[in-house]
């Protein structure tokens, strides 16, 4: 369907001028490098340029949308809060592929990405048994349009890369899409009028405070319960804190389902065995009983799971398909265990990134390895989130034998200066603990004191190794540089350990 001027001009409740009003558009973009001709362009970004708008112009942008008049040749869509407007103006323009798609959407503190990608394999599974096609997949490590998979920057895209995707999944056979959906992206209306089949709620607790993010907890908080707004089907983990304010906005929507680990709501889950990596669940819906296979280890990882399940089963998924699905989930980086032979050193390779997450790790290691020498390697990004530096500090020097702070996504700060602002909550709480900005260097200087303490005092080491997963690179300044991801230093570390003591 072609699109004109007068379309965008009429989503944006402005005035039509006739001089321009049936100027087709064949692109909308927010950036001067890719502008085709009959371009549409916008004015976005704290670090907008006025040359950015020339250079448009020069490449064949007929109009612009902006809060500001530039007074160029071309015809302004004047608007007067731009975050408003990019969903809509995506929307259209990419043809609204949410009214095609049923939209599984999750959002919380923790949890998100392991969430989605149980439930991403289980429907999966289910399209490729039943002939319906591929899921797409929107995650903060990975998007997948049904055709293509490549690295995610943001947990949630801006609204043209979100309605890019899925329309994308819509044109390669999706008929369903799973999505972290970040209070980011909720406050920043990113998600404005997507349509949410199904609305998930894992749990809140302070995360993502600073200049940049949310001036307070209430305002983090209140973005997070806008997933609930027009969503069709509600899901609530009744173990979140302020459970009674999540309710209230769930409760809003057509349908809720609630579910917990132990003995309150529609879906209830009960650990029943532990496994080499994972444990087995029984799950109750109503009567009806089943045992399932959660593959990743952390005992955390059951309300995850059951939030995957809970959901599989209200879009009418069979169990069968959805134990099968979820045994052969991969979570990549998340408490991804990597092991010597002999035992002596076992590393752990996990997103945690915030306190909730740091507190449910630090317990869950405590409870299967009660007796190893704990060392955690981790870091706090820059220039956001900036209540992790206290909280984190605090916790490792409390819970940890060692610790070694590092480099982590230091953006425009200086990472020393991260480095000791950390540094100076663990001296508070009289925790060990060592200054290495090199990530790699670190892990591997921590592996060897490992093997060193091993082979000296007879004692197994557990290392975490938090906060990067099985990412490639480093945000610094605006850019990134390449890293080894900590998944493979790990697997490294452990190779060549077990190939030395193989050939002495």
């Amino acid at each position: 369907m072609t699109l004109y001027l007068k379309d965008f001009a009429q989503i944006l409740d402005l005035p039509v001028d006739q001089a321009w009003a049936d100027l087709p558009v064949s692109q909308v973009t927010y950036d001067s490098r890719e502008v085709e001709a009959s371009s549409l362009f916008i004015c976005k970004g704290a670090h907008f340029n006025p040359s950015y708008l020339d250079s448009a112009i020069q490449k064949g942008a007929i109009a612009y949308v902006s809060e500001k008049d530039y007074g160029v040749s071309i015809p302004l869509l004047k608007v007067e809060n731009l975050r408003e407007v990019l969903a809509p103006l995506a929307a259209l323009y990419y043809g609204h592929p949410d009214r095609d798609l049923e939209i599984f959407a999750i959002t919380g503190t923790k949890g998100k990405t392991t969430t989605v990608t149980y439930l991403h394999r289980i429907l999966q599974t289910y399209g490729e048994e039943n002939g319906e096609g591929p899921c797409g997949l929107l995650a903060s490590t990975t998007t997948y349009d049904g055709r293509e998979a490549r690295v995610s920057h943001l947990t949630t895209p801006e609204p043209l890369e979100l309605y890019g995707t899925l329309a994308a999944c819509r044109d390669h056979g999706c008929r369903r899409v799973v999505m972290e959906v970040s209070s980011q992206a909720l406050k920043y209306q990113r998600t404005k009028g997507l349509h949410f089949s199904h609305a998930g709620f894992l749990n809140i607790s302070e995360d993502h405070i600073s200049p940049i993010e949310h001036k307070d907890f209430a305002d983090y908080f209140g973005s997070k319960l806008k997933i609930f707004d027009g969503a069709d089907h509600a899901y609530v983990n009744l173990a979140t804190d302020h459970l009674n304010e999540v309710m209230e906005r769930a409760e809003a929507c057509p349908h809720l389902t609630t579910l917990s680990i132990g003995d309150r709501g529609d879906f209830q889950g009960r650990l029943v065995e532990d496994l080499d990596a994972g444990f087995i669940m029984e799950v109750a819906e109503g009567e009806e009983r089943t045992r399932v296979q959660v593959p990743t280890l952390g005992h955390y990882n059951a309300e995850n799971a059951l939030m995957a399940l809970a959901m599989a089963r209200r879009a009418g998924l069979p169990y069968e398909v959805i134990k099968k699905g979820l045994a052969s989930a991969h979570v990549q980086g998340r408490t991804e265990r990597f092991e010597t032979s002999d035992g002596a050193v076992c590393l752990i390779v996990d997103y945690a990134h915030n306190k909730l997450s740091y507190e449910v790790l630090f317990r869950e290691m405590e409870r299967i390895y009660p007796d190893h020498y704990k060392v955690t390697v981790f870091g706090s990004p820059g220039g956001k989130a900036i209540n992790r530096r206290e909280d984190l500090g605090l916790l490792v020097g409390q819970a940890m034998d060692y610790a070694y702070v590092t480099l982590e996504d230091p953006y425009d700060e200086d990472p020393m200066k991260i480095a000791r602002e950390i540094a100076h909550y663990l001296d508070k709480v009289g925790g060990s603990y060592a200054i290495n900005l090199d990530r790699e260097r670190a892990i591997k200087e921590a592996f060897r004191a490992g093997r060193d303490r091993y082979e000296r005092e007879g004692r197994k080491t557990l290392i975490l190794i938090l906060g990067k997963g099985d990412e490639d690179s480093q945000s610094v300044g605006r850019g990134s540089q390449p890293m080894v991801p900590d998944t493979e230093v790990a697997k490294s570390c452990v190779q060549a350990d077990d190939g030395e003591r193989a050939g002495s």
